[in-house]
This record gives C-alpha cells, sequence and structure tokens, in this order.
C-alpha cells in the first residue's frame, strides 16, 4: 500500500474494488455550515432511506435539525487520523453551494483513491471530471445529486472504471515553487 504525505499528515492509498452486491458508505468531510450544502445533502439523503452517509465534521447543535436515520454524525476529526475517516468512505460527496478553490477533502480522497461526487462549479469541477474520475452534479440539485448515488448503488461496479484522480493532486512544495514561478515570470 503507497503512502502519500500531504500536510503533514500521511494519506494510504488503498483503491476499493466493488461488486454488485457492494453496500457504498458514501461521506462527507469538513464544516457542517451552509455553504458547504449540507443542506442539499440532507434533503438527498432523507429521498434516499435505503443509503447510508457519514458526516465527518463538527455540528454543533443544528444536528436535532439534521438528523435521519440513514445520516451518521461521526463528529469532528483529527488531521492525524485521516486514514482511518478515509477508510470508512467508499464514495466522498462534495456538495458545496459556493466557488470553492481547490477543496483539501477532494485531493485527500483522490490520493485515497476514493472517487468523488461534487458541485458542478469552481475549483470543485476542475478537480473532478464527470464519469472519468468522479461524478458532478448541478450546483444546489438534490435530484441530479439522488439519481449519481441511486445509480451508483444500483450498479457499485461503476466505481471500478474510475481513475484515481491521484495525477491532479500537486505536492505542497511543487505548487509553491510554481507560484513563485508565476510571480517572478511577471516582475
Amino acid at each position: 500500500m503507497e503512502i502519500v504525505e500531504v500536510c503533514g499528515g500521511k494519506i494510504r492509498y488503498n483503491k476499493k474494488i466493488f461488486t454488485k452486491e457492494s453496500k457504498i458508505n458514501f461521506g462527507f468531510m469538513g464544516r457542517v455550515i451552509p455553504t458547504k450544502g449540507i443542506k442539499v445533502l440532507v434533503d438527498t439523503f432523507k429521498r434516499l432511506p435505503g443509503e447510508k452517509l457519514s458526516i465527518y465534521g463538527n455540528i454543533g447543535v443544528q444536528k436535532r435539525f439534521l438528523e435521519t436515520k440513514n445520516i451518521i454524525f461521526k463528529g469532528s476529526y483529527d488531521n492525524n487520523n485521516i486514514n482511518k475517516v478515509l477508510q470508512d468512505i467508499d464514495v466522498l460527496i462534495v456538495p458545496s453551494i459556493w466557488y470553492e478553490n481547490a477543496p483539501l477533502v477532494i485531493q485527500e480522497a483522490f490520493l485515497a483513491g476514493i472517487p468523488v461526487i461534487t458541485s458542478d462549479i469552481g475549483g470543485m469541477a476542475e478537480l473532478v471530471q464527470n464519469n472519468i474520475n468522479g461524478f458532478t452534479f448541478k450546483v444546489g440539485s438534490s435530484d441530479e445529486l439522488a439519481l449519481i448515488i441511486q445509480n451508483i448503488s444500483d450498479a457499485p461496479m461503476v466505481l471500478n472504471n474510475l481513475q484515481s484522480g491521484r495525477d491532479i493532486v500537486v505536492d505542497m512544495k511543487d505548487d509553491a515553487k510554481e507560484i513563485i514561478n508565476i510571480y517572478g515570470s511577471l516582475i
């Protein structure tokens, strides 16, 4: 198993192989706030009672308004335990309704070999190429997100055909060098 160091932590690559019988655990990692698309996520899973969603992130007192039987709030996590969190997730969902730059959670998922479903805007849509290394849906559309989730659940083997996305994750040191070179060329 290959281990890649990211942001001081080490992420294990562990690409899973899915069969027709595989039961998919969908996951969310991050801040549980409106701009991250939490309402879209909860509305989607309320319509899909047979699907399971694990939410990793601090939710606070809003939890009582978001709870359903198939959504499990796992609480906040320490980045030193990122591999334990990533091992629990088969498909990461990033439903942000605002323009994210290059979400670290998408990059972490790719490094771990986890497919991603995300909104079709901003840096999320630049990282996740629909039907190539994950799936994108119209920002804010719980209908489209539900359809993608249902399609994956009906035929989990579709995940086996996705590329890992690992090749688009840039090491922070290399990224910093590239930015310095860009600024240098402008001077």
